[in-house]
């Protein structure tokens, strides 16, 4: 084939992956594919975690402690995806980490449309049928659900044409002394570079392969050369997986400690639905309505129209490799008519242990020889004077039919300080825990904690530290099922046990230093910013001096660094506004330094932050300020009705004033030297009359108790005038 007419070819897929992801493409560097909890965050991990093992002599890639700590997992049968790293390592400055897994997916298309073109005229597909073809293969609805999901590892499709174009080519090469044995080499190396992307692929592959060397053994006059290749070509992926892939830790890895998919977190393809149409590509496995008419249109042609002896033959072989992973896509079972029928991927199930759980992932491995076939079946009927009509209008048909815009999200947030983490290294930064809140992990089947909540091992690909939250397919359960309500830390940090301040401060204290922990980050908006949970979590650590220190507040996430770490905490000093006047500015960014228990959310009404106190008897907030006398001022509103305020500091009770409900008011209280001590951790204590609540006292459907607003706190140092007000 003509160079020119090659690149042609090459520039088509290239084409038709770019109208399958021009919404992905355009949005490169600040939108990722999806929504809500796509699998970005550990793919990002899993990338982030093969280039530190390459710049770590003697560390194990397929064994880790840095996520789900402090357990050492064996992630052999995790979705690492390594075959994709390199391309994902060399776009990445030029993309972004995130950026990156475009361009993979922009790739995979391309190679499989190529690929799949490549295989269809080698068997004998006219070009223009072989053309549509390829493109049908690229545009399957799973090439989609991958993208859309983040899930590079199910990109492998191409794979399939691939390995049988390789075998192919060891039979045609098989009278000749070296090149056979050279391309049962590479496809040794090839069926490693599959489970290098997915162990899935070579269960897969199980239904082209080996039927597809059978028919080459059947055609050669070379047979025992041809089953001596493929021996070798098996050993070659043996030796390779030993020493270089996931064999041996796989053959360590205990199953019996995992979970299997069972009943609803099984997915197969939807009968009929999935097989006529498109129902959802995001939720639901489907192979499109095109593919089925395809089939059954050339098996109508096939029927009436008789053809060539061979073709004849090869035509019905590839029908018949088709059947097996049809019938397999669709599931544990389907209704037929009212009937309820056991398929037999029931059967699969058990024999896998439950490891395989999608069998709505076979669309493609049933896809592939089904083009074949229909391509075998329409190319002697199809007369080359009418490609130049048909192809482009079946073309356009299928793109038209399958193209569906992928939805984006913005990129997850960028934290500063998680960069400052990472610049802490040497000894003894690198052997801290960052601990994510709310506490969550994950399998694939089972998460303690919402699926939401593992995002945040996304951020371990930024600070490189260990860390308890995250995902790796097939846990062991024993890893994490602790989590749930077993510990009364972390469960707590999960929202799954309530808090138990007599047990929690020792436990947190000795996990502190023997983990170690560095740091623990709270996520409100992952907690909920109006909740209850967030404003406990967040007052009980403002509470802990001795223990932990808020360090930085960045959109809606706290960062707390702990005593263990040898960098100490700051000051919690308020920003000074004025030289020798210190201001919390109540509801703005950044108060939840200062809080203690006792404020609700922060609101903003007429142009202010506030926040409500009313949650506990009375509120505190903690501050850090030079020694010195001060007069402490605020505004302050009451809810309702006129209620009286006390203000005490470091337990010194100072005037108590009426508060009116109309407007903020101001009152100033002076404070004298003896009281702030040596300024650390002073504790204001907010104590005030009974809350009301809204719904009670027909003002609103607020179903809180509210006691009082809290605009804004002063801290004016003086010198020690007589006490004014």
């Amino acid at each position: 084939m003509p160079l020119k007419r090659q690149f042609a070819i090459l520039l088509f897929y290239v084409l038709v992956g770019f109208l399958s992801l021009f919404t992905v493409i355009f949005t490169t560097g600040s939108r990722i594919p999806g929504q809500g909890a796509t699998d970005y965050y550990h793919f990002s991990w899993s990338y982030w975690w093969v280039g530190h093992i390459l710049d770590t002599p003697g560390a194990n890639l397929y064994e880790t402690n840095y996520v789900i700590f402090p357990f050492t997992s064996n992630i052999s049968y995790h979705t690492l995806a390594v075959f994709w790293f390199p391309l994902w390592a060399v776009t990445k400055p030029l993309l972004g980490a995130l950026g990156a897994f475009n361009a993979i997916s922009w790739t995979a298309f391309t190679l499989t449309g190529l690929l799949c073109y490549a295989f269809l005229r080698r068997a004998g597909v006219s070009n223009g049928l072989a053309l549509l073809g390829g493109a049908a293969l690229e545009v399957t609805p799973l090439m989609f659900l991958a993208t859309w999901w983040t899930t590079p590892n199910l990109l492998g499709v191409f794979w399939y044409p691939a390995h049988l174009l390789i075998w192919g080519e060891v039979a045609r090469q098989a009278h000749h002394r070296w090149k056979s044995w050279a391309w049962a080499g590479i496809e040794g190396a090839a069926l490693w570079a599959a489970l290098l992307t997915d162990l899935q692929h070579l269960l897969f592959l199980a239904f082209l392969l080996p039927p597809f060397a059978l028919l080459t053994m059947i055609q050669s006059r070379r047979r025992v050369k041809l089953a001596a290749l493929g021996g070798f070509a098996l050993v070659v992926f043996l030796i390779l997986s030993w020493w270089v892939g996931p064999l041996r830790p796989m053959l360590e890895f205990d199953r019996d400690k995992t979970v299997a998919a069972e009943g609803g977190l099984i997915w197969g393809i939807p009968f009929p639905d999935g097989y006529v149409g498109i129902p959802d590509y995001v939720r639901l496995y489907s192979a499109g309505g095109l593919i089925t008419l395809a089939v059954f249109s050339a098996l109508a042609v096939s029927l009436i129209r008789q053809t060539r002896k061979e073709v004849r033959r090869l035509k019905w072989f590839w029908f018949g490799v088709m059947l097996p992973p049809l019938i397999l896509s669709a599931g544990m079972e389907i209704t037929l008519a009212g009937t309820t029928i056991r398929m037999p991927y029931a059967w699969l199930h058990e024999l896998t242990g439950g490891t395989f759980r999608a069998p709505g992932r076979l669309g493609p491995v049933f896809v592939f020889p089904a083009l074949v076939f229909a391509g075998l079946a329409w190319t002697p009927i199809v007369a080359k004077r009418l490609h130049v009509f048909l192809i482009p209008v079946l073309f356009w048909v299928l793109l038209a039919y399958h193209l569906i815009p992928i939805e984006t999200q913005p990129n997850p947030p960028i934290y500063k300080f998680y960069k400052m983490m990472a610049s802490e290294t040497g000894d003894p930064y690198d052997e801290y825990v960052v601990l994510e809140v709310p506490v969550a992990v994950g399998d694939g089947i089972v998460t303690v904690g919402k699926p939401e909540d593992l995002k945040p091992m996304y951020y371990g690909s930024i600070h490189h530290k260990r860390m308890v939250t995250g995902h790796f397919s097939r846990a062991y359960l024993e890893y994490y099922w602790y989590l749930r309500t077993d510990h009364p830390v972390l469960s707590w940090l999960g929202q799954r046990r309530a808090l138990e301040l007599t047990v929690v401060e020792p436990l947190l204290r000795e996990m502190i230093f023997t983990y170690p922990i560095g740091y623990i980050v709270i996520h409100q908006d992952a907690i909920g910013l109006e909740t209850d949970a967030v404003q406990e979590i967040i007052g009980y650590f403002n509470r802990l001096p001795d223990l932990l220190c808020p360090i930085a507040v960045e959109d809606d996430a706290i960062a707390y660094r702990t005593a263990w770490h040898p960098n100490g905490c700051p000051a919690r000093t308020p920003p000074e506004v004025q030289p020798g006047v210190y201001q919390v500015d109540v509801g703005a960014d950044g108060d939840e330094s200062y809080l203690g228990w006792g404020f609700y959310w922060p609101e903003y009404p007429a142009g202010i932050s506030w926040r409500w106190m009313g949650a506990y008897p009375q509120a505190e907030l903690y501050v850090d300020l030079p020694p010195a006398d001060y007069e402490i001022s605020l505004a302050v509103q009451s809810f309702w009705r006129e209620r009286s305020l006390q203000i005490v500091v470091n337990g010194t009770a100072l005037d108590t004033v009426s508060i009116k409900t109309d407007f903020l008011q101001e009152f100033t209280f002076f404070v004298p030297q003896k009281v702030i001590g040596d300024g650390k951790h002073i504790i204001v204590q907010f104590v005030y009359d009974s809350p009301d609540v809204p719904t009670d006292v027909g003002q609103s459907a607020d179903p809180r108790s509210l006691a009082l607003a809290l605009d804004w706190i002063r801290f004016a140092a003086v010198d020690p005038p007589g006490a004014g007000r």
